[in-house]
């Protein structure tokens, strides 16, 4: 799964939730390419990122990942 799985719709609608002062957890297809469509949402409290973290690539996904939310939240 890719960020072509979040829609504008999808991300506005966790803003609104975030605005409401709501902590998110946000899951469903997380790669590490898809981390910036949640930068203005600042009570993001986790990212689940299940499948992206299964095969030989797992720990570098998993780095990759922690890296974009570093950028936005660190």
């Amino acid at each position: 799964m890719n960020s072509k799985d979040w829609t504008e719709d999808d991300v506005t609608l966790m803003k609104q939730l975030s605005a409401l002062g709501l902590e998110l957890s946000i899951t469903g297809g997380i790669v590490p390419e898809d981390i910036h469509l949640f930068k203005e949402i600042k009570n993001a409290k986790a990212f689940i990122a299940g499948r992206a973290l299964v095969g030989e690539k797992g720990k570098q996904t998993a780095e990759a990942i922690r890296a974009e939310i570093g950028k936005y939240w660190g």
